[in-house]
C-alpha cells in the first residue's frame, strides 16, 4: 500500500515532502471507476477490484504448458554456467562492474517504491557509488536484505480511458506447446 509511512526510510521522520509525494501518487493512481463488458459502471472499489481479479484471473489461468516447453522457457536455452565461473560468482562486485550496470538502465522509467529514479543514479554516481557499492557488496555477501527491500509494487493501469472486462464465458483456451 502506498502511504506516508511506507514512502521513508526505516526510522526517518516524515515530512512535509514525503505526505505530500505520497499523497499525489495515491490520487494518480486511484482507479476511479470502470465499465464492465456489460456496459454497467462500477464506482466501489471493491466492485473494481472483483473486476480486476477476475480480469487478472481470465487473462493468465487458462495458459497450458507442457512441462518440457516451460523449462525450455526457464533456461532460455542458455547453457550451465562452466564450474570454474563458480568461483568468480564468489567475489563481491566491484565498483566498474556496479557502474556499468547502472549504465545500463534505462532513463525515464518510473521511480521504484522509495520515489528514486534511475536517472538519480547516473546523475548523482560521483556522490553515491562508494555507499552503493557497500550497500550492494552487504547485500550481496552476507545477503542482509531489509523486509523493505524485498517488497515491490505491481500497479494495474488500464491502457484505455474506460477499461471493459471481457465476459469470460467468451474467451478461448490457448495452448502453448
Amino acid at each position: 500500500m502506498d502511504t506516508v509511512e511506507n514512502d521513508n526510510i526505516q526510522g526517518e521522520d516524515i515530512t512535509t515532502y514525503h505526505y505530500i509525494r505520497s499523497s499525489k501518487r495515491q490520487k494518480t493512481r486511484l482507479v476511479t471507476h470502470i465499465l464492465e463488458a456489460q456496459g454497467q459502471l462500477q464506482v466501489e472499489q471493491d466492485d473494481i477490484m472483483r473486476l480486476f481479479t477476475i480480469f487478472l484471473e481470465t487473462k493468465y489461468n487458462h495458459y497450458q504448458m507442457k512441462k518440457r516447453s516451460f523449462q525450455n522457457l526457464v533456461s532460455c536455452g542458455m547453457p550451465k554456467i562452466p564450474g570454474d565461473a563458480n568461483n568468480e560468482l564468489d567475489h563481491p562486485i566491484t565498483l566498474e562492474e556496479l557502474r556499468e550496470a547502472v549504465n545500463k538502465g534505462k532513463r525515464h522509467k518510473s521511480p521504484g517504491p522509495d520515489g528514486i529514479c534511475h536517472e538519480f543514479f547516473k546523475r548523482m554516481w560521483d556522490v553515491i557509488k562508494n555507499d552503493m557499492l557497500d550497500i550492494i557488496n552487504t547485500m550481496y555477501m552476507e545477503g542482509a536484505v531489509s523486509d523493505a527491500q524485498k517488497h515491490g509494487y505491481i500497479v494495474c493501469l488500464p491502457k484505455t480511458v474506460a477499461p471493459v472486462i471481457p465476459d469470460p464465458s467468451q474467451s478461448s483456451t490457448q495452448t502453448i506447446n
